[in-house]
């Protein structure tokens, strides 16, 4: 549902925005992180009637959307500005990095992966789920699919976005 999705979208680009002005600074990107915050915990409380917690209405489901957008552009925000060192720090592990480089083609993948993993074996194929119970099916499902995805991700990012995205030393950027 696109129009569910809009906010988190505006939020990550305001974001964006905001760190490129030249009314930034790392103090008020704490200030707007803890705001955000404090606007999913205010949302949080309002929603809890609509069904935000339960999903049981249009009203929860869309309310639950914005809740998480705000969370996770308050949380990048507060991580961002740098007043909690290790959170900045944990965010700057060279692994994190790595999945930040690859995190578009993991989203664009790991849906076709999913499918496809379902198309071969069926969702939590039975014999697996016999002799691994329904949690170890769902672990056997969600870790394959997660390399599987890693790994093409990574190939693609290697054999194909890493070349494209050097072709841009040849075109002006103004």
């Amino acid at each position: 549902y696109t129009w569910f999705r809009v906010d988190g979208l505006a939020l990550g680009a305001l974001l964006a925005l905001f760190v490129r002005s030249a009314g930034y600074t790392e103090k008020r990107l704490f200030r707007l992180g803890i705001a955000c915050l404090g606007g999913a915990a205010v949302l949080a409380i309002i929603g809890i009637p609509f069904g935000l917690l339960t999903r049981k209405t249009l009203a929860g489901d869309s309310l639950l959307y914005t809740f998480c957008s705000l969370t996770f552009a308050g949380g990048i925000a507060v991580v961002l500005s740098g007043f909690v060192p290790t959170l900045t720090s944990v965010a700057r592990s060279p692994s994190l990095r790595w999945c930040g480089g690859l995190s578009y083609c993991l989203y664009i993948v790991h849906w076709l992966i999913f499918g496809w993993w379902d198309a071969l074996f069926g969702k939590y194929p039975p014999r697996v789920v016999a002799a691994l119970g329904g949690f170890g099916a769902i672990c056997i499902r969600a870790v394959s699919v997660f390399v599987i995805t890693f790994v093409l991700s990574e190939l693609s990012h290697r054999y194909f976005e890493g070349p494209v995205l050097r072709l841009k030393r040849f075109f002006a950027y103004v």
